[in-house]
């Protein structure tokens, strides 16, 4: 018996909300419900396209940047990088007032130009700030949200394995969302630096001072760390501007150059190299699980004709692009309370693009407001994943609540951040515009 495509388009959305309900993962949410709907229009015909769609969807070029950019974040965590970086960055900038928080935010925002793995630089700073900070007379809960802050970032500024999926996902140029993401990334940091600046001068007790800055000759010596990681910045995000090579050539540069200084700063041991081709694995292949089932899923709500009738439902509302761009953000914004970044991109990405195209919202402009709310959703409670891991790595006395109360000045500036990008569209859009080649 034939089922009414209409009655499958309608199914499509119940189905995927009770498997994700009763704890079905997202990835075989995604690839049972898209299974369904596709037998359903084309009965047993419909199967070799379930294979050749799940085939084709983990075997894009574009798509070997992620496991790259995962082994840049782990060379940095077992290399001993990390630590060299966060005592640079503290003999520049302790003096300040709430100088050890601003600079937390400063070296995760450096760890996010190299890496763009959130939880891994939430663990690093987790390890190396939080300790030095509680040490100091900090206030906990400032402690804890700058980590929480700073860490987030690492979504947003390139490179990130987020915007490779998210571009994958939405046919937007990563080159191009890498280098919007540079700029949104840079002026949300200053926003949380600015914000812990004001927050010592007004309450000097949450934040005490260092009473004096190193000499200036132990302050030069440091650059010995920090010229490799700008130069590694340089090639990763240097040659993507400038058209020399693709995100994912770049990725396989970064790799190379940070396992190279880890060689030479002699803290990388067989073991190390050993765990992260592990845990690099594991992640790649869950990663791709769900890349399947998303695919299976956009292909599936392709073919049942829910992005038409979407497009044409909220063209009936006469809605202006401004407020469908915020309903759409609102929906992510929910959903990042519960769900992580991945899932929210693969789940939401299929119905939202047509929407975009059609009411000729920037794609671009979209993508880098949605990457903003995305790395929101790793810091706002109750499942906000840079909690839990903050929580692993925290002393015994630190509470869940304690890291929620600290991370709400932050989600608060993360959300001034985006409205800003979403009325002065030209801080997402200048310096991709500048680039030689998308």
């Amino acid at each position: 018996m034939d089922i009414p495509i209409w009655l499958v388009a309608a199914g499509m959305p119940m189905l995927l909300t009770i498997t994700l309900a009763v704890g079905l993962p997202v990835a075989f949410s995604l690839a049972f419900v898209a299974t369904i709907a596709i037998l359903a229009v084309w009965g047993p015909q419909g199967l070799p396209i379930i294979a050749s769609t799940s085939y084709a969807s983990v075997t894009s070029f574009i798509l070997i940047a992620v496991p790259l950019f995962l082994l840049i974040g782990e060379n940095l965590i077992h290399s001993g990088i990390s630590q060299n970086a966060f005592d640079m960055m503290h003999k520049w900038l302790g003096w300040l007032p709430g100088g050890l928080a601003i600079t937390t935010i400063a070296t995760a925002a450096i760890f996010g130009a190299i890496s763009g793995f959130a939880p891994a630089v939430c663990t690093i700073m987790g390890k190396a700030a939080l300790p030095e900070m509680l040490k100091h007379g900090y206030s906990k809960n400032l402690s804890l949200g700058c980590i929480l802050g700073g860490a987030a970032l690492d979504i947003l500024i390139p490179p990130s394995s987020l915007m490779v999926i998210l571009g994958f996902l939405s046919g937007v140029s990563i080159g191009k969302m890498f280098f919007s993401g540079l700029v949104i990334g840079a002026m949300i940091t200053f926003m949380f630096m600015a914000y812990v600046f004001l927050r010592a001068l007004l309450q000097p007790g949450w934040a005490p001072t260092v009473k004096e800055s190193p000499p200036l000759r132990e302050r030069l010596a440091t650059l010995k760390y920090a010229l490799p990681l700008m130069a590694i910045i340089f090639l990763i995000l240097g040659t993507i501007f400038f058209g020399v090579a693709t995100p994912t050539e770049s990725a396989a540069l970064g790799f190379w150059a940070t396992l190279i200084l880890a060689l030479c700063y002699g803290k990388f041991k067989m073991e190390d190299m050993k765990r992260t081709l592990s845990m690099t694995a594991q992640y790649t292949a869950m990663l791709f699980m769900i890349v399947i089932g998303a695919t299976l899923f956009s292909r599936g709500v392709s073919y049942v004709g829910i992005a038409p009738a979407l497009v044409s439902w909220m063209e009936s509302l006469k809605l202006s692009p401004w407020w469908a761009m915020i309903a759409m953000q609102l929906i992510v914004l929910i959903m990042g309370c519960f769900m992580d970044a991945g899932s929210i991109c693969f789940i939401t990405i299929p119905f939202f693009m047509p929407v975009v195209n059609a009411l000729r919202i920037d794609p671009l402009w979209f993508c880098s407001i949605m990457m903003i709310n995305l790395e929101l959703g790793t810091i706002t409670p109750p499942f906000g994943l840079n909690l839990f891991v903050l929580k692993g790595v925290s002393p015994p006395g630190v509470s869940m609540g304690d890291i929620i109360t600290g991370g709400l000045p932050f989600v608060g500036l993360h959300i001034l951040g985006m409205v800003l990008v979403m009325i002065f569209p030209q801080i997402a859009l200048w310096l991709p515009n500048l680039m030689k080649a998308g």
